[in-house]
């Protein structure tokens, strides 16, 4: 997908100025969706919590913390999503612009 990226930023040349904005804006926006994504963690986690308190009358908060850790069947509404989609695709294009700021300036540097 970064490949795509510098390809379509070789086709259609945007200045400097504008990388430096877009790296400004892709960090603001992966910051919030990591941090919105850390809220809805900490939200599932009370869901899961609720609903084992009244189920069996108690929830055991190790056992909350094991499920809801690493690659569980019950993270995978917070591993694929709408936010981590963005951030992958946010992502993808910050990597791409670094590079072709970084090809610009070794051919610049090289002439």
């Amino acid at each position: 997908m970064v490949i795509l990226w510098v390809r379509i930023f070789h086709v259609h040349s945007f200045g400097n100025t504008a990388f430096i904005i877009s790296i400004f804006v892709i960090l603001v926006h992966l910051t919030g969706a990591f941090l919105y994504q850390r809220t809805e963690l900490i939200e599932y986690r009370h869901l899961i919590t609720d609903a084992l308190t009244k189920k069996e009358g108690i929830a055991n908060a190790e056992s909350i913390e094991s499920i809801t850790t690493g690659l569980s069947i019950h993270m995978n509404n917070q591993y694929f999503n709408m936010n981590t989609y963005l951030m992958y695709v946010t992502f993808s294009i910050l990597i791409a612009i670094v590079f072709s700021i970084w090809e610009k300036k070794e051919k610049a540097d090289f002439k």
